[in-house]
Parts: structure tokens; C-alpha cells; sequence
């Protein structure tokens, strides 16, 4: 938000925690009675608001008078309609439809027609950002129920762009944006690709290969897509510095055949997925299961790994918990402080190399075969520096 000293706008001006707060109720009443078409005087306003002190009631007059000269802005997406009543004069307000500083709903943004794709976009954008704690999007829930009950209700079943923090690279987002409007289209692509061995050799020919595009996926810092063989059903993940380009074939999939890939991800770090997850009929005896991790963090990295956990399952075991209890017993030769974490993952190369990166400030406990892996590497670390 900018400081008091780099606007003139006075809305944002002394733009206080509690003033937000104080605006975002104004909005919603007055974006409601917009909804109705049915404007609010000031005392119904406070009445609203339950503020009977006249200091106070001053204080909305002046926020109302604020919201309604930002709405004369020309650069301004806020629009208050202001109106005079005939019988006492006084003057009412609302706020139009869609117009809102804080609130919006899908039924607002479909109010003219959109193709199945800006639909799907818009659907898939209001449902990730439930995920952001962001002041002014606490109705994100009604907006995704709207979504799910109104045009886009063929399309609100699932999510085919998983958001996160990190853009696309500039050189992927017209490939970013096509991938996007295939997933949206259910359609049957040909991938040429490169094969991660041969990802920087730009003169290798590419890979080719009937795909079913179902999701676009932030892995770590780069963006992938998941997907599955046209010919086999298999699973297959690529990243999109891998795909070199795409062609339409015409076909679309049926959205049945490739449910099983929601939720694939869950138990795992990176996009190395166990290969009875990505076979349409896997070898029961091949099934693995995700594995119960305990993690002993240095004070050090505590605060970090409470904020930026490596894994959505990864959680901190209290210290007066019985598990923590019996894990300290179990490896008395813990450094005292610190804390046990723990998460529910598959074992895989990625999930190692996570693990490597915070050696210095981390112990594995268990299991057993992933502590002892992690210390052969120490040991290889150890004896190539010794050999200095």
C-alpha cells in the first residue's frame, strides 16, 4: 500500500487496519443494496453498522464522501451511485453491481457472455485464491458456489491450473496460455517434448506423443503439466521448459478417464510419482504407500519451516505431545531446543534432495532407511572435503 506522502487519492490516505476493516463492511452493505437496487440513506448506513455515537457517525460520513470522490475518478473500476430522495431530500447510496473495492461475484463478472475458456479461468482463479489470506476476499466461498450453480457449472468440477506464487516464464506464457484453452477444451494434443537428458540440447529432435492435458502444476519454482498417454493411460508429467511445441488433433477425452489424476500429487514432493499411481492397473504387488517422516529442525530454521513448510502434511509436533516425548527418548542424543516435525510423503529423489538442503540444521529420524541414506551422503560430503 503506498505511504501517506506518495498519494494524493484519499482513500488510501491514513489507510489504518481499522479504517480497511470500516470500508470493507461499508462496501459490502452498500454493494448489497446495489444488488437490490435499493439505495441506503446514512442512518440506515450506521443503523447497519449498530454506531449511535455522533462522532462516529461523522467519521462514516466521512468514508462515504471518500468512496464516492475515488468513484468520480475516471481511473477508477469503483463505481457509487449516488441519489437524492424526493420526499425528504436526503441523500441515499449504493454501490453498482460489480463495482465493489472489495466484493466481487461470478454472477457480476457473467453478466455478458464469456467462452468456456474465460469461464473455466475465472472459475479456477476464484477457487486458488481461497488458498491467500488477502484482506477483502473473505466472500471468496460464495464466489466459488456461485461459479458452481451458475454458467460455468459444467466446467466448476475441477481445477485445471493449480496458481501459485511464481509466473511463467516470458518465453512460455503464449505456451502457458494454449496448454490452458486445451486442458479448458478437454482436447486430445500431440506433445513434441524433450526428454529431461536432452532438455538443453536444442539441437536433439524432439519427442512426440498423443497426451491428454489435465492440469497445469507449480512445482517448486517451475511450472509442469500433468497429464495422461493417449495410447496407454499412463500418467506423464513435463515441465514446461521440456515442451517444445503442440498441436491440436481435433479429438477431445472424456473428463472420466482422467479423474484419477486429482489428488496424485498430494503425497509428494516434485513430480516423481510412483508408478502404480500412474498405471491405469497397476501390479498389486508394486504398491507402495506414503511414509510417516520425522524431522528433528534447529531452532534456527523453526520460524522458517513454520512459514514455508516443505510439504502441505508437514506439521510441528508439540513438545509435551506423546509422539515428541517418545521420539526424544528414542534418540536421547538429540541437541537440546528445536523442534519435531513431521509430514506424509512417498520416499523419492526429490524428497531427498529437499531433505539435503537443510543438513546443516536438520536431522532425519525416520524412517530408518531415509536417515540412513542421508548419512552415506554426509559421509561422501565429508570425505571429499577431508581429501582437501
Amino acid at each position: 500500500m503506498p505511504k501517506d506522502n506518495q498519494t494524493s487519492d484519499p482513500l488510501l490516505k491514513t489507510l489504518s487496519k481499522e479504517r480497511m476493516k470500516r470500508l470493507m463492511e461499508i462496501d459490502s452493505y452498500l454493494s448489497r443494496r446495489g444488488r437490490e437496487d435499493n439505495p441506503a440513506s446514512i442512518a440506515e448506513l450506521c443503523d447497519h453498522l449498530g454506531i449511535t455515537d455522533l462522532n462516529q457517525r461523522r467519521g462514516i460520513r466521512k468514508n462515504i464522501d471518500s468512496l464516492w470522490e475515488l468513484s468520480e475518478s475516471d481511473e477508477s473500476n469503483f463505481k457509487m451511485i449516488r441519489v437524492s430522495s424526493g420526499k425528504d431530500r436526503s441523500v441515499r447510496y449504493m454501490i453498482k453491481p460489480g463495482h465493489s473495492l472489495f466484493r466481487r461475484t461470478l454472477a457480476d463478472l457473467f453478466g455478458r457472455d464469456l467462452t468456456p475458456v474465460e469461464k473455466k479461468l475465472a472459475h479456477d482463479i476464484f477457487h486458488n485464491l481461497e488458498h491467500f489470506q488477502i484482506p477483502g476476499l473473505r466472500h471468496i466461498e460464495e464466489l466459488t458456489e456461485v461459479s458452481a450453480s451458475g454458467p460455468s457449472e459444467r466446467l466448476a468440477g475441477r481445477i485445471c491450473i493449480d496458481l501459485g506464487v511464481k509466473a511463467p516464464e516470458r518465453s512460455q506464457v503464449r505456451l502457458f496460455s494454449g496448454l490452458f484453452e486445451a486442458i479448458a477444451a478437454r482436447k486430445v494434443i500431440r506433445l513434441h517434448y524433450r526428454p529431461m537428458r536432452n532438455i538443453s540440447d536444442i539441437e536433439s529432435e524432439p519427442s512426440s506423443i498423443l497426451f491428454c492435458p489435465w492440469k497445469l502444476k507449480l512445482f517448486g519454482d517451475r511450472w509442469g503439466l500433468i497429464g495422461m498417454a493417449s495410447s496407454d493411460s499412463f500418467i506423464l508429467k513435463f515441465y514446461l521448459d521440456q515442451i517444445v511445441a503442440f498441436e491440436d488433433t481435433g479429438k477431445v477425452f472424456m473428463e472420466a478417464e482422467v479423474q484419477r489424476l486429482d489428488g496424485i500429487f498430494d503425497n509428494i514432493i516434485g513430480m516423481d510419482a510412483p508408478r502404480h499411481l500412474c498405471e491405469r492397473h497397476p501390479d498389486p504387488t508394486g504398491i507402495e504407500e506414503p511414509e510417516d517422516i520425522y524431522v528433528w529442525v534447529d531452532p534456527v530454521r523453526v520460524q522458517y519451516l513454520r512459514s514455508f513448510p516443505l510439504h502441505p502434511s508437514m506439521d510441528e509436533i508439540d513438545d509435551d505431545c506423546e509422539l515428541s516425548r517418545e521420539l526424544r527418548e528414542k534418540y536421547p542424543g538429540l541437541p537440546e531446543g528445536g523442534s519435531i516435525f513431521s509430514m506424509k510423503v512417498y520416499v523419492n529423489h526429490p524428497l531427498k534432495q529437499t531433505l539435503a538442503m537443510y543438513l546443516d540444521r536438520m536431522i532425519v529420524l525416520e524412517p530408518e532407511s531415509l536417515r540412513l541414506d542421508l548419512q552415506q551422503r554426509v559421509a561422501r560430503m565429508h570425505n571429499l572435503y577431508a581429501a582437501l
